[in-house]
């Protein structure tokens, strides 16, 4: 039966779950140590029953998906099956400034604009930007409404030129996950 109407919210929704269920199983798949048992039980346990259950709704978001979280029995994943491709020390790789966008411009104009929407909920809220960079896409006029901003990365030299932040701290999470910081430091923490 055709209907001729606009797709609604649960369908984009639900079109957005199958999408990162297909991406996030394709990344498993393409991994050395995985199968397609583990690629079809990630999606099956994780997503498709889950969203299943959620079509049945008018509509739903993403909070109705936290609500109620169907997991696995088991663990799925082996040791290998979390192992990176590259183990190298990152350290390595973020020794060399890397003064450069990862997204692309749409990217950072939507996560601006949602930073923009959300930042001002707050009272001049602290926040940390974790894993940062020379730039934390913050809109333009951050400082007009939000307390300190601290951003917390792996090069100084492009933490230095971070000029939407207060402060910065150089610090290898891998080697130290530990923040330096006290608890209930920060409103906001972002990590794009």
């Amino acid at each position: 039966q055709k209907i001729n109407a606009m797709p609604s919210a649960s369908s984009i929704t639900l079109l957005a779950l199958l999408i990162l269920a297909e991406t996030a199983s394709t990344f498993i798949i393409g991994t050395k140590h995985s199968s397609n048992r583990l690629k079809a039980a990630f999606a099956k346990a994780w997503i498709i029953d889950p969203c299943a259950k959620l079509c049945a709704k008018a509509e739903f978001g993403v909070d109705d998906i936290l609500k109620a979280p169907k997991w696995p029995e088991e663990w799925m994943f082996s040791e290998a099956d979390l192992q990176r491709q590259d183990e190298t020390d990152d350290g390595i790789f973020y020794s060399v400034p890397r003064f450069c966008y990862h997204v692309d411009e749409a990217a950072i104009a939507a996560l601006t604009q949602y930073y923009e929407q959300e930042f001002p909920k707050y009272d001049n809220p602290a926040i940390l930007d974790l894993c940062a960079s020379h730039v934390s896409h913050f809109p333009e006029n951050v400082t007009d409404y939000t307390g300190k901003r601290v951003a917390l990365g792996m090069n100084e030299k492009e933490l230095k030129e971070n000029k939407q932040v207060d402060e910065y701290v150089v610090q290898d999470l891998n080697e130290n996950p530990t923040l330096p910081f006290e608890d209930d430091s920060f409103d906001i923490v972002t990590n794009a």
